[in-house]
């Protein structure tokens, strides 16, 4: 049990250091963003809070424990009180099972769990750059991105078909941006997301720029 308190105390630090950086670059004002992490399984049975519902199965996962932002959570509020931006959830099925922390999670849970399913990384980033809005814009049928990165078209925030498209992008790259919305990134690291997404940001500026 002291191994798993050490290493859920480490995973959210570094949760904090992710939720800050955001906040730093403006990628996260009022409830936008949303970070995840898969967790190795863990020998214990913690007892249960509650449980959720999933929009979708993902029985590609069960037994694996993810660390998530809660629904209407902000990154100030993960920075300072990450016990209430943040739920522990061991997956079951078509169930999460919430052991630490606050629930529900994110909104967009769908593309995390269908994401996490073709088991091409651990830790996602989604946040909302300023700029989305100017290339959806500028280029309609999706920009020239750099390598790694791979365009989705608009659908609703949430949504299955969201889920779907994202995850399908992501057997070819790591990370994607959704069209109208913000981009993610879904690497082995929070630390990795993070800058796959800073070289993207400095990417879409320069060639709007161009």
């Amino acid at each position: 049990m002291d191994h798993f308190e050490l290493s859920l105390k480490d995973h959210i630090s570094m949760f904090q250091i992710t939720a800050q950086m955001l906040i730093d670059r403006k990628w996260a004002d009022s409830f936008f963003g949303n970070i995840s992490m898969i967790l190795d399984p863990i020998d214990i049975n913690p007892d249960i809070i509650t449980t959720f519902k999933t929009p979708v199965p993902v029985r590609q996962l069960d037994g694996r424990f993810l660390l998530v932002t809660r629904t209407i959570s902000t990154m100030e509020e993960l920075s300072m009180d990450p016990a209430s931006a943040l739920g522990l959830y061991r997956i079951n099925g078509s169930v999460l099972e919430l052991l630490w922390g606050s629930g529900p999670p994110t909104s967009e849970i769908s593309s995390h769990l269908l994401s996490y399913s073709i088991h091409r990384g651990r830790a996602i980033v989604h946040c909302h750059m300023d700029l989305i809005d100017e290339i959806s814009l500028r280029f309609p049928e999706g920009p020239s991105l750099p390598p790694g990165c791979s365009w989705v078209e608009y659908f609703e925030p949430g949504s299955i078909e969201l889920a779907l498209a994202t995850k399908e992008a992501l057997m070819k790259n790591d990370t994607v941006v959704w069209k109208d919305h913000g981009p993610l990134s879904m690497t082995e690291s929070l630390e990795r997301c993070m800058a796959r997404l800073i070289h993207l940001d400095a990417f879409l500026r320069e060639l709007l720029r161009s």
